[in-house]
């Protein structure tokens, strides 16, 4: 993916052609996060809707949907710590390259943004993504659904700057020794991310069950 999107922008000289095809990245990445987000908080709420008019206790099952969202943090945490291993869904590993090829530099970045903003386009390292996922939906909120994805996508489109300027240096001749280097920060960030897990998933859990 890095290699593909990295070419996909680092290719025009243009500095003005630069701009306007990651732009067109970034705010597609945005935008299509931001509906993920509106739309898992849609079903939320829809699924809120129909338990609450089954069950009264509303109190009580926001509590154990809490529980759930804890240990499901604590437990994506301690997979991807190495402990055992979760399912990390995807509709596709990566995004096609052909996209590159056809639409190259603007209709392949719109392109890409779009899919990646969406997240399970491709290959999905961190467990976090599936708990924002899930927290959308437990939260039955469309503005805070859309605005909490909204900001994981343009943390991730945003990535883009330093990743490809760190891995092409204004060169693709040879990108196999800066991938490696990535590859080792990619990890060190699994376990930077696994540990805000469980403390977020820690807090959580006991916060909740102080309330049952």
């Amino acid at each position: 993916m890095i290699r593909t999107i990295g070419s996909l922008v680092q290719e025009p000289l243009n500095k003005k052609c630069w701009f306007f095809a990651t732009s067109l990245y970034v705010l597609a990445c945005i935008g299509t996060s931001i509906l993920l987000g509106a739309s898992l908080s849609g079903v939320g709420i829809l699924v809120h809707a129909v338990v609450s008019r089954i069950d009264q206790h509303v109190l009580l099952r926001t509590n154990i949907e809490d529980i759930v969202l804890g240990g499901l943090a604590i437990a994506y945490a301690l997979s991807d710590s190495g402990f055992f291993r979760l399912p990390h869904p995807t509709l596709m590993n990566a995004v096609p390259v052909t996209w590159w090829r056809w639409w190259r530099p603007y209709g392949g970045a719109l392109a890409y943004g779009a899919a990646l903003g969406l997240g399970v386009t491709t290959r999905i390292h961190f467990g976090a993504f599936y708990i924002l996922c899930i927290w959308c939906m437990f939260k039955g909120n469309l503005f805070y659904g859309a605005a909490l994805m909204g900001v994981y996508g343009a943390a991730r489109a945003l990535l883009l700057f330093p990743i490809s300027r760190y891995i092409y240096g204004g060169s693709c001749a040879n990108v196999e020794s800066p991938l490696l280097r990535l590859t080792t920060s990619l990890e060190t960030a699994k376990v930077v991310v696994a540990c805000v897990l469980i403390v977020f998933g820690t807090y959580i859990v006991v916060s909740s069950m102080i309330m049952l």
